[in-house]
């Protein structure tokens, strides 16, 4: 996760899912991000009780921010809701399948990979178990190298450039 520390973005969510998965699963969890004092709080503490596998860096580090979305295997998008978001597509660029709550931006832009042409993992409810059901989808899917390397590629494959944007609304207004 690389994101500003609110109860929009879901992290109170996300701390609470880890602390329940972590304890049976072997996987790694970074953040990095700045905000509301009191998740800072439980997001040290969510780091203090499993050392080995929860990295948190507290503040803002653009090339630090890079190197997580190019390095991870999955990004985290909990959000509750989401107008634009821009770090899914830095995923999809990077090769990172991103993992989000379909709301505003992140449902216009990530497309579940059990449908055509999917991109991402996607749950459509904001709740804790909905999450949890996300991620371990992810760490399925982490087993299954064939399927990573397909919707790697099909996200990396996405375009979401200026001008497809802007010929989609020509076309759109047309008269």
């Amino acid at each position: 996760v690389v994101s500003r520390l609110a109860e929009q973005k879901g992290i109170g969510q996300l701390v609470e899912v880890l602390a329940e998965m972590l304890p049976d699963k072997s996987f790694q969890f970074v953040l990095l991000g700045s905000g509301d004092k009191a998740l800072e709080e439980m997001l040290h503490q969510l780091q203090a009780a499993f050392p080995q596998h929860v990295g948190v860096e507290i503040g803002y580090d653009q090339p630090l921010s890079h190197k997580i979305e190019a390095g991870a295997d999955f990004f985290l998008m909990p959000s509750r809701f989401e107008p634009c978001g821009l770090n899914q597509l830095y995923s999809l660029r990077y090769g990172t399948i991103p993992i989000v709550h379909a709301v505003g931006g992140l449902k216009d832009s990530i497309t579940d990979i059990n449908e055509a042409e999917g991109n991402g993992i996607c749950y459509d409810l904001f709740t804790v178990p909905q999450l949890s059901l996300a991620i371990q989808r992810a760490l399925k899917m982490y087993s299954d190298p064939q399927g990573m390397n397909k919707a790697r590629e099909s996200g990396m494959r996405q375009d979401f450039s200026w001008p497809k944007a802007a010929s989609q609304y020509l076309e759109a207004y047309k008269p």
